[in-house]
């Protein structure tokens, strides 16, 4: 069981497992540059219930992990594929910025 450092669990889900063991792995990237504060808008976007957007785990380039739906719920983040897969989001600026060591390692930790 992975132990999150910050939970900020999202209104926006349907109260019934995914189905299948499919993980979708999404990235904030925008193409302005890195927001400082990308990490916490994603938190503060999915916390949104007017959003109707949300993941399972949101994951910060220094590896910090924010737990937004449990697993045994369905996040809304990839329209019919929300029934038989789980989410998570990577921060990231924009694509040149790459992904740190540390936020792949806390990727594998909770994948």
């Amino acid at each position: 069981m992975v132990t999150p450092d910050l939970v900020r669990l999202s209104p926006n889900y349907y109260n019934r497992p995914p189905r299948g063991g499919v993980v979708i792995i999404h990235a904030t990237r925008s193409t302005v540059s890195m927001n400082p504060s990308e990490f916490e808008g994603t938190l503060n976007y999915f916390s949104d219930r007017n959003s109707e957007a949300s993941s399972h785990w949101v994951i910060a380039r220094d590896g910090r992990k924010a737990r937004v739906v449990p697993d045994n719920l369905q996040a809304w983040h990839a329209a019919e594929d929300n029934a038989i897969a789980w989410g998570i989001e990577l921060e990231q600026g924009v694509e040149s910025d790459g992904f740190p060591l540390m936020q792949m390692e806390s990727l594998i930790e909770v994948s």
